[in-house]
C-alpha cells in the first residue's frame, strides 16, 4: 500500500473556504476508483509551530496514485486550496 501525506497551514480567515475544500476532498473518496481510504485530521494542539490539518490518502499501488495525482476531478479539487493555504509539505511512503 502507498500513503500520500499532504500537511497544510491556511489562512485563519479563510477557515469556511478550507472547510469547503477540505469536504470536497474527501468527497473523492468512492467517486475515483483508486483511492482505498481517506483520512483528514486537525491539529487540536496548535502553538502556531505546527500544521493544522493533515490529509492522508492510500493507494493500492504507486500507479493508482498517479493516476489519482493527474486524475481531473483532483485537480479541480485541488484548484480550492490556492487561495487558501499558506503552507504545503508532502510525502509519499509505504505502508
Amino acid at each position: 500500500m502507498i500513503k500520500h501525506i499532504v500537511l497544510w497551514n491556511y489562512k485563519k480567515e479563510k477557515e469556511k473556504e478550507m472547510n469547503i475544500f477540505l469536504e470536497k476532498l474527501e468527497g473523492l473518496y468512492g467517486i475515483i476508483d483508486e483511492i482505498k481510504n481517506i483520512e483528514i485530521r486537525r491539529n487540536i494542539n496548535n502553538n502556531g509551530k505546527n500544521f493544522d490539518v493533515i490529509f492522508m490518502v492510500t493507494f493500492c499501488t504507486i500507479e493508482d496514485m498517479k493516476k489519482y495525482m493527474t486524475d481531473t476531478r483532483h485537480l479541480e479539487v485541488a484548484k480550492l486550496c490556492t487561495d487558501v493555504v499558506t503552507d504545503r509539505v508532502t510525502i509519499d511512503c509505504e505502508e
